[in-house]
């Protein structure tokens, strides 16, 4: 199996060491996109804040070859909600251990 050539890295994790942080707003204000400067501004003005509110996380991604700063991508967190209604009993006890009931709706929320 041939190995990867690059590896990624979860912003979260350097979020809660302020000089870790500050590198990395550096890195990413050294960040271009040419083709998207909607791309650019976010990694460069709202990645880290977004995944400080988890809205949002960004990972980046490095060359395993010589650690070049390759790319990035973000997942978006978002809350899912069910009608209670159209679920059966079962799959509504499921839905409580990691949601809330709200006006007949199961909401997923982030368990810290």
């Amino acid at each position: 199996m041939a190995s990867k050539s690059y590896f990624v890295v979860n912003i979260m994790e350097y979020l809660c060491d302020a000089p870790m942080e500050e590198i990395l707003s550096d890195l990413c204000a050294l960040y271009e996109c040419s083709l998207n400067k909607d791309v650019e501004s976010f990694l460069k003005k709202s990645a880290v804040d977004f995944a400080k509110k988890h809205q949002a996380v960004s990972y980046l991604v490095f060359s395993q070859k010589n650690g070049a700063f390759l790319g990035y991508f973000s997942l978006a967190i978002k809350t899912i909600s069910v009608k209670a209604q159209n679920v059966s009993r079962t799959v509504q006890r499921k839905l409580s251990r990691m949601s809330t009931l709200d006006d007949g709706e199961y909401n997923t929320r982030r368990n810290s």
